[in-house]
């Protein structure tokens, strides 16, 4: 029996075809006919700098931390694992 040097060919084309269908189906589905429905899907920007590690932090600092707003209540150095949330000796939560 001969191999079927159509068949490689044939897999890619399918493939293809059918990955532009799924593309095509779900970008179709992405946005609503009606725009003025559409649902934010994007966090509001804060106007304070987001927490970060390895940063000073002085009193009265005003930072960012998953989606709510920190005031530094003691002087420090941030570290992985001190977190605002988890730290209130440092940092005070304002919403």
């Amino acid at each position: 029996m001969k191999p079927d040097r159509a068949a490689p060919a044939i897999a890619l084309i399918t493939t293809v075809v059918l990955g532009a269908g799924l593309y095509c189906a779900s970008s179709a589905t992405a946005a609503p006919a009606d725009h003025s429905r559409a649902i934010r899907t994007t966090t509001p920007t804060s106007p304070f700098p987001a927490w970060t590690v390895s940063r000073d932090y002085k009193v009265a600092d005003m930072i960012s931390y998953d989606g709510h707003i920190y005031q530094c209540i003691q002087a420090h150095s941030s570290l992985a694992g001190w977190e605002p949330p988890g730290v209130p000796a440092l940092w005070r939560a304002l919403g």
